[in-house]
C-alpha cells in the first residue's frame, strides 16, 4: 500500500506501475479516494508514468493516471464526480474497451490539463 502526502491510501496494480508522486498525481488520488470511499472498489492505480500511451500523453510527464474500475458499478458516475471536484484544470474520462460481447468498462483516466 502507498500513501499520498495528504495520507490517502492507494495500491499500485503491480510493480510495473511507475509513479513519482507529482502534485497532479496526488491531487487526482486524493480526489479519487473521496469518491471511491462510497464504493466497493479499492483505489488501485493501473498506469501512471509507465505503460504504452499515445504520443504526447500526459502520463509520461507525471500528470495523468489510470484507475481500476472493477467494482464501481458506474464508472461514468464516479468519473463525473471526480471531474466535479477537480474542476476544469483536470480532465476525467470513463474509458471503455471492446470485447466480443460489446463494450465494457476499462478504467478511469484522469489528467491535469489546465490548457
Amino acid at each position: 500500500m502507498q500513501r499520498t502526502e495528504a495520507g490517502t491510501c492507494y495500491h499500485l496494480k503491480d510493480a510495473s506501475v511507475k509513479m513519482s508522486g507529482t502534485p497532479a498525481q496526488e491531487a487526482i488520488l486524493d480526489t479519487a479516494a473521496k469518491v471511491y470511499a462510497a464504493t466497493e472498489q479499492p483505489l488501485v492505480v493501473t498506469s501512471a508514468e509507465d505503460g504504452e500511451h499515445m504520443e504526447g500523453s500526459l502520463h509520461y510527464d507525471g500528470k495523468a493516471i489510470d484507475l481500476r474500475v472493477w467494482e464501481l458499478g458506474s464508472h461514468e458516475r464516479v468519473a463525473a464526480q471526480m471531474q466535479n471536484i477537480l474542476g476544469d484544470r483536470y480532465d476525467v474520462v470513463a474509458e471503455w474497451r471492446v470485447e466480443a460481447d460489446g463494450e465494457v468498462p476499462s478504467h478511469i483516466h484522469a489528467e491535469h490539463d489546465p490548457a
